[in-house]
């Protein structure tokens, strides 16, 4: 498969739900599969490596919610997003995770 069709794909792979994009704020896109209907995950990005971590995040529906009613509004969509540095890398000045 070509990186064009590839390129082609992704946002109707995007846009049918299949793949969602993810945005580090670095200004590059990163896709993920989706993971069904657990929409309620936080990414942990790892600022020396780049690594993108997705851990559960079942407070955020509640959070989401909470903080929505607030203001008379329903929530459509929310993100947790958690910049990190290496503890392993500051420590012993390597990162297991980097190439």
């Amino acid at each position: 498969m070509s990186r064009a069709t590839v390129y082609r794909t992704l946002p109707v792979m995007t846009e049918s739900a299949l793949l969602r994009e993810v945005d580090i704020g670095t200004g590059e896109k990163f896709y993920r599969l989706n993971q069904g209907a657990n929409t309620q995950m936080a990414q942990v990005i790892c600022l020396d490596c780049n690594a993108i971590f997705e851990i559960s995040a079942p407070f955020m529906e509640w959070y989401g919610t909470t903080v929505s009613s607030k203001l008379n509004l329903t929530p459509v969509t929310q993100r947790l997003q958690v910049s990190a540095r290496c503890n392993t890398l500051r420590a012993t000045g390597s990162c297991p995770r980097q190439g």
